[in-house]
């Protein structure tokens, strides 16, 4: 609607709406009188004069007709009203998928340089004492690395999907810390499939880690649990 009655506009538009609604009677009466007029002419021989009849359809329904055209004003802006609505909630939703992206990316550059740099660290310290563990290191980076590519620029995924970048993780931080670090896993099955926040996991374990695990002479213990109650994931 471009000539819609908004708050700010409607003292120059109010009386641009009643012209219009007069324009809109004096039309609807024009060609109801015309088609009455030729009704009568045509199919009854009658000589109906226009101008009157037009007089009288004017005198009898110019209040349905003002009412009508402004029902129809409404309608009008009511729909326009509502596709701005649903264009600006588009608009958030698609604001809200960014800034969770731009946040998730933020997150994975806060997590992955300072856990590498110590990965990088343990295995240029393994190459010289235990050449097999080294390897395995580098080959579960390998596969870190693979996971978090493919993963990039999901913000949901499956729990299994979560759990491998977990297990990856978790497998090269027990080449570093052996014997300190012990893993228990009690994850139901039936929940593999459900579809959680990518790195929903990965800081909370980082943390217990960086700030449990590695603050530590003592072995430690990682449990991660997940099952289902009722229609929610319980992690």
């Amino acid at each position: 609607v471009r000539f819609r009655i908004e708050r700010g506009n409607w003292r120059r538009m109010l009386p641009l709406h009643l012209v219009a609604a007069v324009l809109f009677i004096i039309a609807h009466a024009f060609l109801y009188s015309l088609a009455h007029h030729l009704y009568y002419e045509f199919y009854l021989g009658d000589d109906i004069w226009l101008l009157d009849s037009m007089r009288r359809f004017l005198i009898a329904n110019w209040l349905v007709d003002s009412a009508n055209y402004f029902l129809i004003l409404s309608i009008a802006t009511t729909r326009e009203y509502s596709r701005r609505f649903q264009a600006e909630q588009l608009k958030t939703l698609q604001l809200n998928a960014a800034l969770a992206d731009s946040k998730l990316s933020a997150l994975k550059m806060q997590l992955h340089p300072h856990f590498l740099f110590n990965t990088l660290n343990s295995i240029s310290t393994l190459i010289h004492e235990d050449a097999q563990a080294a390897d395995e290191m580098v080959s579960r980076l390998g596969d870190f690395l693979r996971l978090t590519l493919e993963n990039s620029g999901e913000q949901v995924i499956t729990l299994a999907e979560e759990m491998n970048f977990i297990n990856c993780y978790l497998e090269i931080e027990s080449v570093r810390f052996g014997e300190r670090l012990t893993v228990e896993k009690e994850i139901e099955p039936e929940t593999l499939e459900a579809r959680v926040p990518n790195l929903i996991l990965q800081p909370l374990i980082e943390n217990a880690v960086k700030h449990g695990i590695s603050r530590q002479i003592r072995p430690g213990k990682i449990r991660i649990k997940a099952r289902r109650s009722g229609d929610k994931l319980q992690l």
